[in-house]
């Protein structure tokens, strides 16, 4: 299952992301993630 979200933001499998000022439940939101993506906040 691919989460709509992740797919709009064109994250693939093995990427890093920097999420820098996030809103509160934003994280949560972007679950499931493709397998092996790192999110640092």
């Amino acid at each position: 299952m691919v989460n709509p979200t992740t797919k709009k933001l064109g994250l693939n499998p093995g990427m890093r992301v920097l999420v820098v000022a996030a809103p509160s439940g934003y994280l949560k939101s972007l679950a499931p993630l493709p397998e092996g993506v790192v999110i640092h906040s």
